[in-house]
């Protein structure tokens, strides 16, 4: 997962054109052929249905010309209710609980068939991020949420492109959550993504080869609910990774989380119906002389000027024997 194009200056996420490149240029580097990138829908278009801010337009362009250019395959991510879109109505100007609220379905609709019109070639819309981790990424029901994913498989459908769509990002083991979701009739999607950090309760990080990771059950139950509800489509693990010291609440030394990441790596290959990886994340976004950063801000393959871990050498010898 390459470092979101929504950062604003001085933020810990902020990122220059010219990092976004090295990034994406270190993916290839590193053997990798898919990133995850998100796209905030508040800021593409922050005021008015459907008209877009062509500055925020113009650097999603970029990332994705970049892409291309290193022959990267692309999830695209959509997140954030610009302030007239909740399906309760507009409120502006925004806050974090209207960014996080449920758009209204034909709103939702407009903006999946504008992007994937704009980027035809794009491997993978996924709708949303870890619906089910409270009210971190998501105020709303789960039937809201079915709601919001038919309503990207409709987009998708009308724009008449080939571009997969994936529902959930959810978060460990989300199984209980997919099969409310199910319930509440989502249907059409391609597959659905999953965030299986190996991370036991008080955030302690777990080997993935373990017999009964947090990893491993989290892809597993997954998969259960989706053969019970008959959902053919495969499964994305498009966040997971391990934090390298210092960090809260656990950390693991920059050894141990490289040898972490490459067996998650090596474990999911068992899977056939895990079809695509994207780790978490592509670089640091913690400052160097921040000595109590969250474990979320220290999971990066480089440190945050880009330089390697050993998660990078790591890595890139795994992907090359997996081929």
């Amino acid at each position: 997962m390459v470092t979101p194009n929504w950062s604003v200056p001085g933020s810990l996420f902020s990122t220059t054109p010219e990092q976004q490149r090295a990034e994406i240029a270190l993916v290839a580097a590193m053997g990798g052929n898919l990133i995850r990138f998100h796209v905030d829908w508040s800021r593409l278009m922050p005021d008015t249905f459907m008209r877009v801010d062509q500055a925020y337009q113009d650097r999603v362009d970029q990332v994705m010309a970049w892409a291309a250019a290193y022959r990267i395959r692309v999830i695209l991510n959509l997140v954030g209710t610009p302030c007239w879109a909740p399906a309760s109505g507009p409120s502006c100007p925004p806050t974090r609980e209207v960014m996080f609220s449920p758009p209204r379905p034909d709103s939702f609709k407009a903006a999946t068939r504008y992007l994937l019109q704009r980027y035809p070639s794009v491997y993978a819309f996924e709708v949303w991020n870890e619906p089910n981790l409270g009210s971190s990424f998501w105020i709303g029901s789960p039937a809201e949420f079915a709601a919001t994913v038919n309503a990207a498989v409709a987009g998708a459908d009308e724009a008449g492109v080939g571009t997969k769509v994936l529902a959930g990002g959810l978060f460990m083991d989300g199984s209980s959550y997919l099969q409310q979701l199910y319930d509440a009739g989502m249907h059409g999607q391609d597959g659905i993504s999953l965030h299986p950090y190996s991370m036991r309760s008080g955030g302690v990080w777990v080997s993935p080869s373990a017999r009964r990771s947090p990893f491993r059950r989290a892809i597993e139950s997954t998969h259960r609910v989706m053969v019970r509800n008959h959902d053919r489509g495969g499964l994305w693990l498009t966040e997971f990774g391990f934090a390298t010291c210092p960090a809260q609440p656990h950390c693991l030394s920059d050894s141990r989380a490289a040898a972490y990441l490459a067996k998650s790596y090596r474990v999911a290959a068992r899977y056939r119906y895990i079809k695509g990886l994207t780790a978490f994340s592509m670089r640091d976004y913690a400052d160097p002389q921040d000595q109590n950063p969250a474990w979320d801000l220290r999971s990066g393959i480089l440190h945050k000027d880009l330089a390697p871990k050993s998660a990078f050498g790591k890595l890139k010898r795994v992907l090359r024997q997996l081929g």
